[in-house]
């Protein structure tokens, strides 16, 4: 779901010289994180929170498939989230692995990533965007794309991903993209979010490689997510990528699919 962003070879070396030492050992902060102790979770009324959940889930699905160059869906959606936070606070990232680890659906959220302005890739499907995140530390984006805008040239994308918390104490989270793969008809089943797993075991059949992975570790922008809530069907997150980092973050709403 990434295009290839051209450097300099001068920021190419610095890239290869320096940008692999600095990723967090999820085994590390796990186990840091389990020697502290997980911190009591906030008692919330159940009935007050599927309210806030289900308004902040009709706003979202109202704004399926938009872009927002001027953060105004953003804006509007911010009050919804800070309401189901307040009535759940969560504690940070690395105590929810286990409940980030699942298929999720993008209900809201970024529409492109070939710059930053937040628009709607005519390339990508809005309505079926999913990640799946996998409890050793990594996760797929899974979408359809459509050749230049043709939805008759369908092709669906796996985007691989690394991930860990990058300490104890926040909900941070660093990502790292490392392979791209695909296949050029979709599969009559089973369905897209299950396709990683697929991958992953070898079972899954006419994958192609649509990238060398030393291009896609090397020239896609890795980032951050900042996890700020996770439950049985809601996720809320903010993304920023390496190259954007501190111009803004994007706020995703997601909707859990099935748990791993």
């Amino acid at each position: 779901m990434h295009k290839i962003i051209l450097f300099s070879l001068v920021s190419l070396l610095f890239t290869l010289s320096t940008g692999c030492n600095t990723f967090p050992d999820l085994d590390e902060v796990v186990a840091e994180a389990e020697r502290a102790g997980e911190p009591p979770r906030a008692i919330y009324n159940a009935r007050e929170l599927q309210a806030a959940k289900n308004r902040l889930f009709e706003a979202a699905e109202y704004y399926t498939g938009q872009g927002d160059p001027d953060f105004e869906i953003q804006n509007a959606l911010q009050p919804l989230v800070d309401e189901v936070l307040r009535i759940n606070p969560q504690p940070p990232v690395v105590y929810r692995l286990d409940e980030l680890s699942s298929a999720w659906t993008q209900v809201w959220g970024p529409y492109s990533y070939r710059g930053d302005d937040r628009g709607v890739d005519d390339e990508m499907s809005v309505d079926e965007i999913y990640q799946v995140v996998f409890d050793e530390g990594y996760y797929y984006n899974v979408a359809p794309m459509y050749e230049d805008g043709d939805e008759s040239a369908e092709k669906i994308t796996l985007l691989k991903g690394q991930f860990a918390p990058v300490d104890i104490d926040s909900d941070f989270i660093q990502v790292r993209f490392r392979s791209l793969e695909g296949l050029n008809d979709r599969p009559n089943s089973p369905e897209l979010w299950d396709l990683p797993e697929l991958l992953e075991s070898g079972a899954l059949d006419n994958v192609k490689k649509r990238l060398p992975n030393i291009f896609v570790r090397t020239f896609f922008a890795g980032g951050f997510l900042r996890e700020v809530y996770t439950d049985d069907t809601l996720r809320i997150a903010y993304g920023n990528s390496e190259r954007s980092f501190g111009e803004g973050e994007y706020l995703y709403i997601m909707r859990r699919v099935r748990a791993n």
